[in-house]
């Protein structure tokens, strides 16, 4: 099962694959900087008092503004363990 999310929906540790941006000048940004949809992203934290994130994309680590992150969707892969 998987879950389309905003980049800032995610908790640290969590990752998934970006599908989408929503705003076209922040992805021209982000694309030229290599985070390309279908890539896999992973949050690894978030700078305090809302400042922004730090992310992992294809071994390479990024900090994101969280204006940048809101435009940032990601399927998240939903996993149900079963007890």
């Amino acid at each position: 099962m998987t879950l389309i999310v905003s980049l800032v929906e995610l908790k640290d540790g969590e990752n998934g694959v970006l599908t989408e941006f929503l705003d076209p000048k922040i992805a021209c940004k982000l694309m030229s900087m290599g985070i390309l949809p279908g890539k896999s992203i992973s949050l690894i934290r978030r700078v305090p008092f809302g400042g922004g994130l730090y992310v992992k994309v294809v071994g390479q680590n990024f900090a994101i503004r969280a204006e940048e992150a809101r435009s940032i969707l990601i399927d998240k892969v939903c996993q149900t363990f079963l007890n």
